[in-house]
């Protein structure tokens, strides 16, 4: 049998470092089965939802949402995006 969902513990979406908690924080591959590795906002249907989102561009998003939800300055949540967003697989540079 299949496993439809992903054990949910400490997922973190590797396109913009959302915290993945809840079965519905996944996206979805092209199977209907839940990303392991990318949330809902990101990812449905086995493609990313912004295909053409290029880094600064995500920084940019992460540092709005960041400073929202933490409520820090813009300029402290964008080093954070800054520091964070790069390492995640989907800003990983392809040798």
């Amino acid at each position: 049998m299949r496993e439809t969902q992903p054990q949910v513990s400490s997922f973190v979406c590797q396109s913009c470092s959302m915290p993945m908690e809840k079965p519905t924080d996944f996206g979805t591959e092209i199977d209907g089965l839940a990303s392991k590795e990318f949330c809902v906002f990101c990812y449905s249907n086995g493609s990313f939802i912004e295909p053409d989102l290029i880094l600064s561009q995500m920084i940019d998003k992460v540092s709005r949402m960041l400073a929202k939800q933490m409520n820090i300055s813009e300029d402290e949540a964008s080093s954070i995006a800054r520091t964070s967003v790069p390492s995640l697989k989907r800003w990983q540079k392809k040798i």
